[in-house]
């Protein structure tokens, strides 16, 4: 089930505000994605109790649930840090615990009544190295459940150059029941991966049976996607999952890219309740004479995530075809009089935001920002029809075991 998500002024956040010059049409930018490091800012002290609202010019009404000394996991498309289950809005975050505390102290927020009035948990990564990173939370029928990674290096007892460990913990007494599990691992072999944030997913079928789905991502230099399932018989009765062993959905070694050089997004999962879903991330192929694009690829599940397909992609053909028409092949650029031309062999770029959605019918749908590139740079500022666009894929083109695909695109 995809994960509502609320508009609410929820935290006073410790951020930086970074601001660029507006790019002039010729600018480039690298093509590569950059692993993000949280920015650092100046603490700050909330200066509003717990469930004041404040009416904005706009009369729109928010609640502050909790504070944060640093929300930046809330400010990034990788994580899932608010989940929706029927009544219950269920949300996870770095806690505010003082000036001279911790800022990785990991909490947690629950409404039941539209996100009117909310309770908040505290500490639920007591035990660990106190450096929670990137929460993300579900919402399940029963029992709400945070998800994250500690950053320790040697001592957060993860592996590779950062330290990263993926953590669980979820709520015993049921909903607003106060009895979180201590943090557990969710790795089989928390050592052997550099495991950092996580997107996820819960489904629940017809017959009452729970799936749950999480993909971490390894910041080790192979940049794989680490996959996580578990299926409980029947209805989770909130004990400890048995998870699977790590397998990696996705390798670095499919797409372009080497040590200090990557072209991977963090990727997507969602699945409807008949048990089909996809995984899809934005990239560029490891062999660019097969697969000329920094495209969309997919896997697909057809039994809640225990199995996968090979690689499908948007087709370079359907892609060119349609952005060819769209964009302008030169632009004319007021700040110097001068005009900029596209190079003769350049190709759609989908960026490394990609949002996905799998339909009641099992089609696949995606979400992207999509930029004009030539060679190894973009061209950001190169049109008005730069912007979002939907893709689609019918649920019956998928077949075979992977490949090129043709989308609707929007």
């Amino acid at each position: 089930m995809k994960k509502g998500f609320v508009t609410l002024l929820i935290f006073t956040l410790a951020v930086g505000l970074f601001a660029a010059e507006t790019l002039k049409f010729s600018d480039r930018l690298p093509a590569a994605n950059t692993k993000n490091i949280e920015p650092v800012g100046e603490e700050i002290n909330p200066v509003l109790p717990t469930g004041s609202s404040l009416t904005s010019l706009r009369e729109v009404t928010g609640v502050l649930v909790d504070s944060s000394k640093n929300g930046y996991g809330l400010l990034v498309p990788e994580t899932d840090p608010i989940s929706v289950y029927g009544d219950y809005i269920f949300m996870a975050y770095r806690q505010w615990a003082g000036e001279a505390g911790s800022s990785g102290i990991i909490g947690a927020a629950l409404s039941d009544d539209g996100g009117n009035n909310w309770s908040t948990y505290s500490n639920l990564n007591d035990g660990t190295t106190d450096a929670g990173r990137y929460p993300s939370a579900i919402a399940t029928e029963y029992f709400p459940m945070v998800i994250w990674n500690e950053y320790g290096g040697a001592t957060g007892g993860g592996g590779g150059q950062y330290g990263g460990r993926a953590f669980q913990s979820w709520d015993e007494g049921v909903y607003f029941g106060e009895i979180f599990y201590p943090a557990t691992d969710v790795h089989n072999n928390p050592g052997a991966n550099d495991t950092w944030t996580s997107k996820v997913a819960y489904n629940r079928d017809a017959d009452g049976n729970d799936y749950f789905n999480f993909a971490f991502s390894d910041w080790d230099f192979d940049r794989d996607k680490l996959f996580f399932h578990a299926e409980p018989q029947g209805a989770w009765d909130g004990t400890e999952l048995g998870w699977n062993d790590m397998y990696s959905i996705l390798s670095g070694g499919d797409f372009l890219g080497d040590a200090t050089t990557n072209y991977t997004s963090e990727g997507d999962i969602d699945f409807n309740d008949d048990g089909i879903g996809y995984f899809a991330c934005s990239s560029y192929w490891s062999d660019t004479l097969a697969i000329r694009n920094h495209t969309i690829f997919i896997k697909r599940s057809e039994d809640f995530g225990a199995t996968w397909s090979e690689w499908f992609h948007l087709s370079d053909g359907a892609m060119n075809a349609y952005f060819w028409d769209v964009f302008p092949d030169s632009i004319y650029d007021d700040s110097d009089g001068t005009w900029a031309y596209l190079p003769d062999r350049w190709g759609p770029f989908v960026a490394y935001e990609v949002e996905i959605l799998t339909d009641p019918d099992g089609n696949f749908h995606a979400w992207g920002g999509v930029l004009p590139s030539g060679s190894s740079f973009v061209y950001p500022g190169w049109s008005e029809y730069n912007g979002l666009y939907h893709f689609k894929v019918d649920n019956d083109a998928f077949s075979g075991v992977g490949g090129p695909l043709i989308p609707t695109i929007n």
